[in-house]
């Protein structure tokens, strides 16, 4: 019988343990740095087995054919998949599949087991609406047509105060990765920002006015979405905020390019002592992509707000490595590293686990205006 190895047990993990601790018969095995926590929490689930985090104590808990899923900063998830591999057991984690992962495609394959990565949220379900709304597209149009891909997400507060953000968690990869560049394409061109907040945008969805930014490197995902690169005229894939956030931020903004690494840490417990969520607060998860062409817009939306049990966001983060878990236990995929299918089937059945949870998105083919 394969076994579960859930690995970290911060906030972001909370919503899937809980429902894999009542739905499972047998052990599920929760791996942390401090058991203590989880102990508390999990105090009346008899099927949950709380181990201190050591890698050598895992790699012998480990049999053929388990499930390993990290929840653990991403730098770590690679030496955790070579374990797996090593033991013939299947790695998950929602973070972006980096080149450490992707090498190890052979190795997978090899032993016959899943190596699946960007199977959360923002990575995980914005690929999944993305592939069904290029397959629309493709639907409508034989041939090729200008088209253009913004597709935006976000974890803000459902009732933002005047700092318009709230954190979840340690706001270090937040401030890193707004020192980070970014590069998309727009009206055709490829464009660049040293640092995503100097290329801010207004956008209206639905008549509330957000700002959003873009993130990373958008023209990597051109061919993982199968869009036309000669007819492409834009691509952006970004994080969206709440109306005034870049005022409430200019101070960290003019802050950010001078600061040190530990100034860095220094300013990520300051801000987490001072926004971080309060008992009762819930945060809101907004998620919006549209595939637009000359005459229409195809748009997929998700607008969640948590509630006193679980975050939206670590709701939504869950769901799909939750799905993809269920899919190994039922040999739904091949040997080798995994990314979210362009599949109807897939889609489905990732569309259906957010519907059991009272989470439904709205689908829209209209003009560009009318979409949003």
């Amino acid at each position: 019988m394969r076994q579960i190895h859930w690995i970290g047990a911060g906030l972001s993990s909370t919503f899937g343990i809980d429902v894999l601790a009542s739905q499972m018969h047998q052990p599920l095995h929760l791996w942390m740095r401090r058991p203590e926590s989880a102990a508390e929490r999990w105090k009346n689930q008899h099927h949950l087995i709380i181990h201190p985090y050591d890698l050598e104590y895992l790699r012998a808990a480990v049999a053929p054919g388990d499930i390993l899923v990290s929840m653990l900063p991403y730098s770590l998830h690679a030496p955790l998949a070579q374990l797996a591999i090593a033991c013939g057991a299947h790695f998950v984690c929602s973070s972006y599949l980096s080149n450490p992962l992707l090498e190890l495609d052979q190795a997978a394959r090899s032993r016959g087991v899943v190596v699946a990565g960007e199977m959360g949220l923002d990575p995980g379900i914005d690929h999944m609406l993305t592939h069904e709304l290029v397959r629309r597209y493709r639907t409508d149009h034989q041939e090729d047509v200008p088209v253009s891909l913004i597709s935006l997400c976000g974890g803000i507060p459902a009732h933002p105060g005047p700092f318009k953000y709230a954190f979840s968690w340690s706001p270090l990869g937040i401030l890193r990765a707004l020192r980070n560049s970014s590069t998309w394409l727009e009206e055709g061109k490829e464009c660049s920002a040293a640092a995503p907040y100097q290329a801010l945008r207004s956008i209206c969805l639905h008549q509330e006015e957000f700002v959003y930014y873009p993130n990373r490197d958008s023209l990597a995902f051109v061919d993982f979405y199968q869009l036309p690169r000669h007819t492409l005229r834009g691509m952006i894939r970004g994080s969206i905020r709440p109306a005034g956030w870049e005022s409430a931020w200019r101070d960290i903004f003019n802050r950010l390019p001078q600061m040190s690494e530990p100034q860095l840490e220094e300013l990520s417990q300051e801000l987490f002592a001072k926004y971080a969520y309060q008992t009762g607060e819930h945060d809101r998860v907004v998620m919006y992509i549209a595939l637009q062409t000359d005459s229409k817009c195809y748009s997929a939306c998700i607008d969640v707000v948590g509630n006193d049990r679980h975050h939206a966001m670590t709701t939504l983060v869950c769901i799909p490595l939750l799905t993809v878990i269920e899919g190994i236990q039922q040999n739904l995929y091949d040997p080798g590293v995994l990314r979210p299918l362009a599949s109807p089937a897939e889609l489905n059945r990732w569309l259906q686990a957010l519907s059991r949870q009272g989470i439904q998105v709205d689908f829209r083919t209209a003009d560009c205006e009318a979409a949003r």
